[in-house]
């Protein structure tokens, strides 16, 4: 047994050694989702309480629902395709209407937006604050706890990483986050 932080870690329950976790299969490497094809992120598109991906063609731009039980894809529709120039960076429930909508993020300019969305097809749109030059959007959560997606941002040049507090598509407050250490990246909030 180890402990960290006060916590306890046991073989068998925590972590497996060497031996495969009941009911777990693994994907085959190097994974589907990543590669040059584009990338994904996931949220519950079809309300059935499962994680659905959302995909996006790096070539096309042209995005993708897959719905998803488990690890199982039991469907797909074809979603939305940003402008030129345009990524999906994050899905969230900006407007709370029980539909996650897409954040769009235009790297060459910072600009962002929030298209609206009713399963895979955009019913709205609205323009979401700018970044400063040099940032990415590397994620949308709810941070505060107060009911909307929030911004993580993250400068890849200096490490540095921001809160942007929103309320749906409005900028209402900001908070430093930590700096990461040279080599490291975020990946997820």
């Amino acid at each position: 047994m180890q402990w960290i932080s006060g916590e306890s870690i046991l073989v068998g329950r925590d972590y497996f050694n060497n031996t495969p976790m009941p009911g777990y299969t693994p994907y085959v490497y190097p994974h589907p989702l990543v590669t040059d094809a584009g990338s994904a992120v996931t949220a519950d598109f079809n309300s059935d309480g499962r994680p659905d991906f959302v995909l996006q063609n790096a070539s096309t731009g042209q995005t993708a629902v897959w719905y998803m039980d488990n690890n199982i894809r039991i469907n797909s529709a074809v979603g939305p395709t940003p402008w030129a120039g345009w990524n999906v960076a994050g899905v969230a429930d900006f407007n709370n209407d029980d539909h996650p909508d897409y954040l769009l993020f235009r790297p060459s300019t910072g600009q962002t937006w929030v298209w609206y969305m009713d399963n895979n097809t955009r019913i709205n749109n609205a323009s979401g604050p700018t970044l400063w030059g040099g940032w990415n959007v590397a994620g949308v959560a709810d941070f505060n706890n107060d009911g909307h997606p929030d911004y993580l941002l993250f400068n890849p040049t200096t490490g540095e990483t921001v809160i942007w507090y929103l309320n749906n598509n409005v900028l209402i407050g900001r908070a430093d986050g930590p700096t990461l250490s040279p080599g490291w990246s975020l990946v997820a909030p």
